[in-house]
């Protein structure tokens, strides 16, 4: 192991990665019809322990390492999981302490991610090995693949996001380095010092490298960064590509086994606005439908379905994304945010990633989170929570006022040092919210005068 997985995350050699997959698959009783929760870190033992479980066809519950003990023994035995691994060791008996089912997975079941449960209760999106050869098929064809080619690795591998980062690499045979935290300091030494050709950010994690490492620029190896997970504003974009980060903006989700759409290689050193304000179109295999505008999606890679849930697919095949899109007169998307995140106030719609964006463009802003709560009169206020300097919010609001209607604007903001998180880094709009609305429990949330 030492050899192949050294301490400071040289790449991971895909064939000699097999071989010790299956003597590691052998030793830990992994075999078909027998499920194994996996806790998904960005490390190379949780690596091997996911290609051993997909090599032996064990379906494979992947487990967030920031989960407490009850939450993976929940989502192990609704996985169907017979034990709990940890790098390695097993940790748990789930058997022993409650009855899987296997049996009761969709057929063809390989590796079963829990949504980010942002929006709603935590499900089991169950992928299957067709969809995630066709995930990583049509990422190669968007970006295609290079002999010295390295993906960094510092997501999670429970996140889809850090789940794909191994299955692209797996079927093109690219390098993983791989790192046990994110950290800016740590992406800047992969780049420079291990060779890392490809990285997946979420849009947290890209700011922090541009706050952090404010000195920094990549070498010209460095050919894309993926950016997804959540809105990405262009302001966020044109500052890292003019630092020579090659942004490349991407929309998925988990149900979709990945990206459904990304930009390509050409615009990843665009300072064009327009190239920081779409997610490019979709991806070989996908067809995105708007329905109104509603995105439904369908193809190849998509979820096989939810564990224990009735089918999301209707009688087509189509599965509702929740997400509003827009196409732009090239016929790349726009992602305009999550439906069920649409602020309604006084008739009117307002999506957060709009006015996020717009605040976001002003220099004294390092982070905003739109949310909108209830009002006796406008039935949603919209709150701008900021990070930045609150000195300025005279000048961003008067900004504002040249760029956006009236209901398009805060009625009221919140400076702090900080927003909420999700595990997986992403901004936690739900606890933003939750956070504005306990502010104001003793008394009632009206509109200012």
């Amino acid at each position: 192991m030492s050899g192949l997985f050294p301490a400071r995350g040289e790449p991971i050699a895909w064939r000699a990665v097999e071989e010790l997959a299956d003597a590691r698959a052998r030793a830990l009783s992994f075999a078909p019809g027998r499920g194994v929760a996996v806790v998904g870190r960005s490390s190379a033992a949780a690596v091997l322990d996911i290609v051993a479980a997909r090599r032996a066809r064990a379906p494979v519950t992947l487990l967030h390492p920031r989960d407490d003990a009850e939450t993976w023994q929940q989502l192990a035995v609704l996985g169907g999981a017979a034990r709990i691994v940890d790098e390695g060791v097993v940790i748990d008996d789930v058997v022993a302490n409650a009855t899987s089912d296997i049996a009761a997975l969709p057929a063809g079941a390989d590796v079963l991610v829990a949504t980010s449960g942002t929006t709603g209760a935590r499900r089991l999106a169950v992928l299957g090995a067709d969809g995630i050869e066709a995930s990583a098929l049509a990422s190669a064809a968007n970006l295609g693949w290079r002999a010295d080619d390295r993906w960094w690795l510092a997501m999670p591998t429970a996140h889809v996001g850090g789940l794909s980062v191994l299955t692209r690499c797996a079927a093109s045979g690219a390098g993983v380095v791989c790192t046990p935290r994110f950290t800016p300091e740590a992406f800047a030494e992969a780049v420079d010092e291990r060779g890392v050709t490809m990285a997946s950010l979420v849009p947290t994690m890209l700011r922090r490298v541009l706050d952090e490492l404010p000195g920094w620029r990549p070498p010209a190896s460095l050919r894309a960064v993926l950016v997804g997970g959540g809105p990405t504003t262009p302001a966020l974009a044109l500052a890292a590509r003019r630092r020579g980060l090659p942004v490349l903006l991407t929309w998925g989700m988990t149900e979709a086994g990945s990206q459904i759409a990304t930009q390509p290689l050409d615009v990843a050193r665009s300072d064009a606005p327009d190239d920081a304000a779409n997610v490019g179109t979709p991806l070989a295999g996908f067809e995105v439908e708007l329905r109104g505008a509603r995105a439904w999606v369908r193809g190849g890679p998509m979820m096989l379905g939810y564990v224990g849930a009735p089918s999301p697919f209707d009688a087509s095949g189509w599965f509702d994304t929740r997400d509003d899109v827009a196409p732009d007169t090239r016929g790349r998307l726009r992602v305009l945010g999550r439906g069920t995140e649409l602020i309604i106030t006084g008739g009117e719609n307002v999506y957060p990633a709009e006015l996020e964006a717009a605040i976001e463009s002003h220099p004294s802003v390092a982070a905003a989170c739109v949310v909108g709560v209830p009002d006796v009169r406008w039935g949603e206020l919209v709150v701008a929570v900021v990070v930045g300097d609150a000195t300025s919010e005279g000048e961003v609001a008067a900004e504002l006022a040249r760029r956006l209607p009236p209901h398009k604007r805060p009625k009221r903001w919140v400076w702090v040092d900080e927003l909420q998180k999700t595990a997986a880094d992403k901004i936690d709009r739900a606890a933003v919210r939750a956070a504005v609305c306990d502010g104001d429990r003793r008394r009632p949330l009206r509109s200012p005068s």
